[in-house]
């Protein structure tokens, strides 16, 4: 039997269902990012459809009182929840984390998910004037650098996290998560999760979870989130043309946009569903305010998983004990991954230039949370 997607559950063993169950309702006490378990946005066995009001209260904590599962927005797409909330997880945890390593002047630091073996790098210059600044300045900067990094960090994590699965990575042995890998629904999700988790680090009159909770709500009405029925006749509409199977997911439609191309991330709506909406792209998170401070940074990749050299060997002609450079070697790495997929069979989409943005007026290289009102 077909075990290809690790979002389906297709095999009740005993093993199987405790692997799952820890997945999808991990506690994390510590403040990290606690895992969950995401869907495929296919209609396929063990995919929860769901809308708006099913989505209860985001828990960075403990597994109650949310729930996740597949939306469809008109002009977002479909929305994994599950990915989403990872990513805005992960952009508080970093935040913390930046601002607190900015405060304490340390120029190395590295952090890690906690599915994979992956070590992510920072290595930071400060300016030249830093020890001449006043406190209060320093303290504006460090906020600064903390809210936009860590989104950016965040969107490089969950990204990589893709093309590991690519490349054969199994978070659990006996869960291939190729046919999730670059699936149409994952970036865009991914990257509007770190732009939730921005926006509740910006609200001062909630708790972070209630914060989430209200902008998530917020942003979902503003791409016109549907009915769960129509989120799975948008992925009954394309079965055999974006995916097909019935147990479990064997994924054709697959999407490389992160960004790196125009800074502008964009969906992948479904034809002929709810019309002929506008698409909203999302600016993705950049690195502008360290540079625009005067800092210098460069980010490197490392891990002991046995299939890096697959992947190192893409940018260098000998990698060992050499790290992936995300600001230099993304484009390549992405290429490889589009030129591949295509190759496999599959549709891919490197790119939608069609932005309706939904922070205009805005340059594109910023990341700004202004569309929401906090009130």
């Amino acid at each position: 039997m077909n075990r290809s997607s690790r979002k389906t559950l297709v095999v009740p063993t005993i093993l199987t269902i405790l692997s799952i169950a820890l997945l999808a309702s991990g506690c994390s006490l510590t403040g990290k990012p606690r895992p969950r378990y995401g869907n495929v946005a296919a209609d396929v066995a063990g995919t929860k459809f769901i809308e708006l009001d099913d989505l209860g209260s985001h828990s960075r904590a403990l597994p109650f009182g949310e729930h996740n599962g597949i939306l469809y927005t008109a002009r977002g797409g479909h929305i994994d929840t599950a990915h989403l909330r990872i990513a805005v997880d992960h952009t508080r945890w970093l935040h913390d984390e930046i601002h607190d390593h900015l405060t304490d002047g340390d120029t190395r630091f590295k952090f890690k998910m906690n599915v994979e073996p992956t070590r992510h790098y920072v290595n930071l210059e400060y300016p030249e004037n830093w020890d001449t600044l006043s406190p209060a300045e320093k303290e504006r900067i460090i906020d600064e650098i903390s809210l936009d990094f860590s989104q950016y960090m965040a969107y490089n994590m969950v990204n990589w996290h893709e093309v590991l699965t690519w490349f054969k990575f199994k978070s659990l042995v006996f869960f291939s998560e190729f046919q999730s890998a670059f699936s149409w629904e994952d970036t865009y999700s991914n990257l509007l999760g770190t732009r939730i988790g921005a926006i509740a680090l910006q609200d001062k009159t909630r708790s972070f979870d209630d914060a989430v909770t209200y902008a998530l709500n917020r942003e979902l009405q503003f791409l016109d989130v549907q009915s769960s029925k129509v989120a799975h006749d948008a992925s009954e509409s394309v079965k055999n043309k974006w995916y097909k199977g019935y147990l479990a997911c064997d994924t054709i439609r697959r999407n490389m946009d992160i960004g790196v191309d125009d800074g502008y991330v964009s969906p992948a709506l479904v034809p002929g569903v709810c019309g002929d909406p506008e698409p909203v792209s999302y600016p993705a998170p950049t690195i502008d305010s360290l540079v625009a401070n005067g800092f210098k940074v460069d980010i490197e990749i490392k891990t002991n998983w046995l299939g890096w050299n697959k992947i190192a060997r893409l940018v260098y002609d000998d990698p060992a004990g050499k790290p992936i450079k995300p600001l230099l070697h993304w484009p390549t790495i992405l290429q490889y991954i589009h030129n591949d997929a295509i190759a496999q069979g599959c549709l891919a989409t490197p790119t939608n230039r069609i932005h309706a943005a939904a922070d205009e007026p805005r340059a594109p290289t910023t990341f700004k949370a202004s569309k929401i009102e906090l009130n």
